[in-house]
């Protein structure tokens, strides 16, 4: 089951951003592969709770997927935004080919770091498979 959902939200980001024009690192990918005296970002699917739903092996799968975008402060801030929007506009109402995964919340926040300017989107979503 969530190797299809990892799958799905794998091929939407990767046909929606350009991962050769923008910094990008996977998961717990080393910080040392990246320059961090421009923008980077880093890409991570975390699933969450599963719950048996039908007697037939139907479940729900819950997950987040985040999308982090950090700017150097000495950077201009248009780019990271520029990457916040073009990101959530690729996933707002987005349902995988087969229509077992739904995004169903986005969410955004900034948290202090006094190293960076950072963006944290989140991608609420779930799944309907048989296990």
């Amino acid at each position: 089951m969530l190797d299809k959902d990892e799958a799905a939200l794998n091929a939407r980001f990767a046909a929606g951003m350009d991962e050769s024009a923008i910094q990008v690192l996977v998961d717990n990918q080393p910080d040392e592969t990246i320059d961090q005296s421009s923008i980077y970002t880093r890409w991570t699917i975390q699933p969450g709770d599963s719950e048996l739903v039908q007697t037939d092996g139907m479940m729900i799968q819950l997950g987040v997927a985040y999308f982090q975008i950090i700017a150097p402060l000495e950077t201009w801030t248009d780019e990271a935004h520029d990457l916040r929007d073009q990101f959530l506009n690729l996933f707002r109402n987005w349902r995988s080919e087969d229509r077992c995964l739904q995004v169903y919340k986005l969410g955004v926040d900034k948290p202090p770091n006094k190293t960076a300017y950072q963006i944290n989107c989140k991608v609420f979503w779930r799944s309907h498979r048989k296990s």
